[in-house]
């Protein structure tokens, strides 16, 4: 490495270091006029991503604690059943996110409900719609990565299946297809790092979360080489992880999941996972 480029890669890590100060900044100041929740949130749901994990990110970027409730191939079926007859379930399906008194049923009224709350989600109608069709593109966008742990149920993903989730995020209508050079054309217009310049929102959690997921499972080379043209959303991925607490929901809550391999320290135990929820909706 040349002693030319070491003031340029300081210069990047300071401004990347300051952007990501701001936005906590900015998360703080929210939160603290939104009034932050008191009492235990829970969250209800499998060891692992599913429709869930969007919404534990938006939860950590926020700063807050939370406990996860586990549903297991032991006890899913029974906790469920405890769910619905306690009517907590307003549909009978989880993710539950219990928070305020009340008990956020459905996805995408649940992100918006802790968007609003916690100071995620902009007031103005033009950004709130352009936060939230972001965030809805993210969910769309996360598709095949949702499905692809019951590829080949009861056994793990085959290699043919990994190879059918990489060409689908990769085709016209994918993650790097279609949607990631949308976020990117939006992102060099906003300024960056985030959608709404240096307001993070759920906008930034949701896309922060697909490209995360795509990670876990095609790894950190295969990743990078898919974001290589992708400037903003590489920033974007730093400045969104220094949130709140995402980093250390990241790094270490996500270990506590099903599909975390100790040996080696990476999510790859699919199979399990995916056993726990068919047990608990058979």
């Amino acid at each position: 490495e040349s002693e030319g480029c070491r003031p340029k890669m300081l210069s990047k890590v300071l401004i990347a270091a300051g952007v990501a100060m701001t936005a906590a900044v900015i998360v703080a100041k929210r939160l603290k006029r939104a009034k932050k929740p008191t009492g235990l949130i829970r969250v209800t749901y499998w060891a692992g991503r599913g429709r869930c994990e969007p919404l534990r990110c938006i939860l950590a970027a926020a700063g807050l604690e939370f406990e996860n409730v586990f549903l297991t191939v032991q006890t899913g079926k029974k906790e469920l059943e405890k769910l619905r007859s306690a009517q907590a379930l307003a549909y009978d399906q989880v993710p539950l996110v219990e928070i305020d008194g009340l008990n956020l049923v459905q996805s995408a009224a649940t992100s918006n409900y802790l968007g609003t709350r916690l100071g995620l989600l902009p007031s103005a109608a033009a950004d709130s719609y352009l936060v939230q069709h972001v965030f809805a593109a993210s969910q769309d966008a996360r598709s095949p990565l949702l499905s692809f742990p019951f590829s080949d149920f009861p056994d793990a993903p085959s290699p043919e299946a990994l190879d059918r989730v990489r060409r689908e995020c990769h085709g016209t209508k994918g993650l790097f297809g279609r949607y990631a050079m949308k976020w990117e054309a939006m992102l060099q217009a906003s300024g960056g790092p985030f959608f709404l310049g240096s307001a993070p929102s759920i906008a930034d959690i949701g896309v922060f979360e697909v490209l995360d997921y795509f990670r876990d499972v095609f790894g950190k080379e295969e990743t990078a080489q898919a974001l290589a043209s992708f400037p903003g959303l590489r920033r974007l991925l730093v400045a969104t992880k220094a949130l709140g607490r995402l980093a250390d929901h990241c790094d270490v809550e996500r270990t506590r999941y099903a599909t975390w391999d100790p040996a080696k320290q990476q999510h790859c135990a699919w199979l399990g996972y995916a056993t726990a929820v068919r047990a608990t909706l058979s």
